[in-house]
């Protein structure tokens, strides 16, 4: 993960996030792995992050949601009804305030609160396991894009909020 401070043209690169980082190179996830007693750290992944509320970064991890409130200098798992589990990509909306959405194996979830509470959204029969990147564009702000990696791209009608 890149970092780049305030308006500085320098990018730094946060050390130990790559995916399967050893612990040695953890020193940025501190207070994810102290909210985690006793576990090991050859599982955690981050699949995306976002730009929440008031600078937030939400970050989704092998382990459920991630928050960091420094610029990713330190983070938290964020308990609640994605806890625990992958969770594979994570997207804002584009022209919705506050509007989240995250997959997990089978599933895609809606936040309307800046990924504070977690609802699930009915989608396609067959439901794919495999999401790894969710996109809404700008010119469609109805639909959701799901990118499947075994089975291509979905377009889901998003409900209204």
């Amino acid at each position: 993960m890149l970092r780049r401070s305030d308006s500085g043209p320098e990018w730094d690169e946060l050390s130990g996030l790559p995916p399967q980082s050893k612990p040695s190179e953890m020193a940025t996830f501190t207070k994810l792995v102290n909210a985690v007693p006793g576990s090991a750290l050859d599982d955690l992944w981050i699949h995306d992050a976002v730009t929440g509320k008031d600078g937030e970064l939400l970050a989704a991890t092998s382990r459920g949601l991630a928050k960091s409130l420094d610029a990713g200098l330190t983070w938290q798992l964020v308990p609640g009804t994605l806890d625990g589990t992958t969770v594979s990509a994570l997207c804002r909306h584009p022209t919705r305030t506050g509007v989240f959405f995250a997959s997990v194996f089978g599933g895609i979830f809606r936040s309307l609160d800046y990924g504070r509470t977690w609802r699930s959204l009915t989608v396609i029969g067959e439901r794919p396991n495999d999401f790894v990147a969710l996109l809404v564009l700008p010119r469609h702000p109805d639909w959701l894009f799901v990118l499947s990696r075994s089975r291509g791209v979905y377009a889901l009608t998003l409900p209204p909020e």
